[in-house]
């Protein structure tokens, strides 16, 4: 098995989670949710701060917010999660494939340069697995 992600919980932790299910607070109209949402946009500084269900919900939302046509283009790294290209397609633009730096995985800035058109909208940076420092 190739361990990707290790998730790090606490004590405390695991207390929170056992104490909502107890309390039945898990969705979309739990306390716990309004408090990650006003904690989460004091810490960035902006006036909202929404909580979605998964990374697939949070890229649709994004990418709906640039105001996408079937004429504009959004460059991605070849190699990344299905989600990353299924919300480009969802919003009718192209999507533009990058090639990966081969140490880290992820797209490159100088891949991105030489991407980029007229019609370039943007880029979607998500990684398979997140390494991001070169050694």
């Amino acid at each position: 098995m190739i361990r990707v992600f290790e998730p790090w919980t606490s004590p405390s932790d695991i207390l929170e989670v056992n104490k909502a299910l107890i309390k039945k607070q898990i969705s979309g109209s739990s306390t716990y949710i309004s408090k990650l949402e006003e904690k989460f946009k004091q810490f960035i500084g902006m006036k909202y701060g929404i909580a979605v269900s998964n990374g697939s919900v949070a890229l649709d939302l994004a990418l709906q917010t640039i105001d996408l046509d079937e004429n504009d283009e959004i460059i991605l790294p070849a190699f990344s999660i299905i989600s990353c290209l299924s919300s480009i397609i969802r919003t009718g633009a192209k999507p533009v494939f990058s090639d990966v730096d081969k140490k880290t995985w992820n797209i490159t800035l100088d891949e991105i340069k030489k991407l980029k058109s007229s019609r370039t909208k943007g880029s979607s940076s998500g990684s398979y697995v997140w390494i991001t420092r070169r050694n």
